[in-house]
């Protein structure tokens, strides 16, 4: 058997000398990421990848926080373009795009939840697609487990005349203590990747993180800025802010996104940051079709006293319809600072419409 291996990882390697060179601004080739998943790829349908030689841009690497410490590195490659001739169809234009994503624990330490997906486009200048989503679309593994956590993805396609969409929905849940009787797993934490192609053959990449994206441009529009005074001189201050991707010569039936950020902050009386408290809830709309979703949320904090720490925090996506998209939370923070001690409790809730007007409630409660 080892043998066996062994000429099946030198066969590897010697396909992966082909002229496989990526872009002139790009560090990395597809082949070394192919090697770098080889223990993964081997379980799939992987020769296909490695045998073709195309060309392979390295879009860089995106980081998003977790919960628990968690974070998940994805990278990000597109392939030059090529076309597929069909007898009896028109021939199109394709691009492959290639997403990998690596999970590590608070303390640096890589877990075993790799997850890997590629699809493939097709464009001829009018539209895009995805033709055939079972041959078109590789994603490794639906589901994900270890002891202690398991992730999980949903696909959804959706097209507009203009453009076609692939959107990847990652869950994460941890497994409850073996006297906790209700259900083996819970939900802790998820978040998106949106692969976007345009009719001309644009990739762009709409994802969970608060750096700019691969290709895609942002506006960050401030909304409001208040600030109450607290009981024992403490101020808490609410900015809110919106974040409006742009998109070059999008239609007006195009799909388009915007994300609503909420930064809470709590003042002691000598005007000292004690804490603070990040959340988005990342939205894609469609004027045309009248659709709109909370396609994921993020939430942060940053403990900046001893005498202040979150007790509790939950921030989730709440759709209420096609046309109702929404996200809901509430934050429970306690502050040891005064005699008796004091707790006050954040409820949010933030809605979107199907043109992209969003509103929020954030009520506190001492």
């Amino acid at each position: 058997m080892k043998k066996v291996l062994s000429i099946v990882f030198s066969f590897i390697l010697a396909i992966c000398s082909i002229s496989c060179n990526s872009f002139a601004n790009s560090e990395e080739s597809f082949p070394k990421l192919i090697l770098e998943d080889f223990t993964k790829l081997i379980q799939g349908d992987f020769m296909k990848l490695v045998q073709n030689e195309k060309k392979w841009e390295n879009k860089g690497e995106r980081i998003v926080n977790l919960s628990y410490g968690m974070t998940y590195n994805l990278k990000f490659y597109v392939s030059e373009e090529y076309e597929e001739n069909q007898s009896d169809k028109d021939s199109y234009k394709c691009k492959t795009v290639v997403l990998t994503g690596k999970f590590y624990d608070a303390n640096k330490n890589k877990l075993d939840l790799d997850h890997y997906l590629e699809v493939k486009f097709k464009f001829d200048g009018n539209t895009a697609m995805i033709e055939d989503p079972e041959k078109d679309i590789i994603s490794m593994p639906k589901i994900n487990e270890t002891k202690k956590l398991r992730t999980s993805e949903q696909l959804d396609i959706y097209t507009a005349p203009n453009q076609c969409i692939l959107s990847n929905k990652i869950e994460i849940n941890k497994k409850r203590k073996w006297y906790d009787l209700r259900k083996t797993w819970r939900n802790i934490d998820d978040f998106h990747a949106d692969i976007v192609c345009s009719n001309d053959g644009k990739i762009t990449l709409n994802f969970q993180s608060i750096e700019d994206l691969p290709g895609q441009d942002f506006s960050i529009n401030q909304i409001s800025d208040e600030s109450t005074k607290l009981s024992h001189g403490v101020t808490r201050r609410v900015v809110v802010l919106d974040k409006v991707y742009k998109q070059d010569n999008a239609e007006s039936d195009a799909y388009e996104y915007k994300t609503r950020t909420i930064e809470i902050s709590y003042l002691n009386k000598d005007n000292k940051l004690c804490l603070n408290l990040g959340i988005d809830a990342n939205f894609r709309y469609n004027k045309a079709t009248n659709e709109v979703e909370c396609v994921s949320t993020a939430y942060r904090e940053t403990d900046l006293d001893d005498d202040w720490e979150v007790d509790s925090a939950f921030f989730r996506s709440g759709n209420e319809t096609k046309n109702k998209g929404g996200a809901y939370g509430i934050i429970n923070i306690e502050n040891s600072l005064s005699y008796l001690g004091e707790e006050f409790e954040e409820n949010i809730s933030i809605k979107c419409d199907k043109n992209g007007t969003i509103s929020n409630d954030v009520i506190l409660k001492e």
